[in-house]
């Protein structure tokens, strides 16, 4: 797998380094219209996140097993987070990692390190050397970046493939559709525990292929925790699902973070109990002149699904009340995200893809 592991590293620092100039990348300059942003099909906007998904599809590392496709930086800690492949802060920064900075505003390729210093290429950043600023660049630059604010690290899957996912999903009977999710991890540690391998969940070599010469009548991995796992003693949400978050349907607008949350939370707050010409397709009125939240009660039907006993009373009515800040607060407990009540794109994926803690 090292090999593998090298080779596919080496692409993605190729193809970075590739894009480096101190030519602008948006043309015209100032207008964030960049051939990234073409490519992604959503142009003329910020667009460093959407540089970190191109050089990974150029370098044949697509969404699923390397990190998602996304022009949201906060995508990469959620992906990353649901999977087990996030680091706070600068601590474990390794070549080929994918860095955000800013509290989550910014993203980096790293190109290079060494010891406790390293180097990255990003987009939509400008040039300056150590420390160098973020300010909305139009360069693709290449910066040290060790003083810098690191919000986390996401660490890729290198040296499993495309075929090795799809091959162990078959083997372990989960969907077969080459996304390395929480389901697939679940089954694989299964599959690996059963057969005296590391449980690490990652269909490596090693377990790869263990499983092309497995007989037919291996067991398949439960697709769910096993049941010997001790029961909580909070109120707990049922066990880690294998599903995938659907999109998060609030607008992602630069300078604003759309969330669901309480109507005194401003214009952004998406409450659900009045009108927000901001989100038109999102409330709405019913026969009884009450307004309502169809996203909100979207993510209050995942919470009743997944065990949260308290929203039962009122079901899934697409209001955010007192009741669903107190359940919002004690779900993102569960998950290890900041107690805020906000239901913004990480809280909003972890419902359907992070294990509770």
């Amino acid at each position: 797998m090292s090999s593998n592991r090298d080779a596919q590293i080496g692409r993605v620092v190729d193809v970075a380094r590739a894009e480096v100039s101190k030519s602008s990348a948006e043309h015209p300059r100032g207008s964030n219209l960049t051939k990234y942003g073409k490519w992604y099909g959503v142009n003329g906007v910020a667009w460093c996140a959407m540089f970190v998904s191109w050089v990974m599809a150029q370098a044949g590392l697509d969404v699923g097993i390397y990190g998602p496709r996304t022009a949201w930086v906060p995508d990469y800690r959620v992906w990353a987070r649901a999977r087990g492949r996030w680091s706070a802060g600068k601590s474990d920064v390794r070549v080929g990692d994918i860095v955000t900075f800013r509290g989550g505003k910014h993203v980096e390729l790293v190109i290079r390190v060494s010891g406790k210093r390293f180097w990255t290429v990003g987009g939509n950043t400008s040039w300056k050397g150590r420390g160098g600023s973020f300010a909305d660049g139009v360069f693709v630059a290449e910066n040290e970046r060790t003083n810098d604010t690191v919000d986390g690290t996401l660490h890729p899957f290198y040296g499993v493939t495309d075929s090795m996912v799809r091959d162990a999903q078959a083997v372990v009977g989960v969907k077969v559709d080459g996304d390395l999710g929480p389901g697939t991890i679940a089954a694989v540690k299964a599959w690996q525990k059963a057969n005296g391998l590391t449980a690490d969940g990652i269909p490596g070599a090693d377990t790869w292929q263990r499983m092309k010469g497995a007989p037919a009548d291996t067991p398949a991995a439960p697709a769910k925790p096993a049941a010997t796992k001790p029961a909580a003693t909070k109120p707990a949400p049922a066990p880690a699902a294998a599903a995938k978050a659907p999109a998060f349907p609030l607008p992602r607008r630069k300078g604003a973070m759309f969330f669901y949350g309480p109507a005194s939370g401003g214009k952004t707050s998406v409450s659900g109990t009045g009108l927000n010409t901001a989100v038109p397709a999102d409330v709405y009125r019913d026969k009884n002149g009450r307004w309502h939240s169809r996203g909100l009660a979207k993510f209050q039907e995942r919470l009743i699904a997944r065990g949260w006993k308290e929203l039962e009373r009122d079901g899934a009515d697409g209001r955010y009340g007192d009741t669903m800040a107190k359940v919002v607060k004690q779900f993102q407990k569960t998950v290890g995200q900041p107690q805020d009540g906000k239901v913004g794109p990480e809280t909003w994926a972890a419902a359907w893809e992070a294990p509770v803690k």
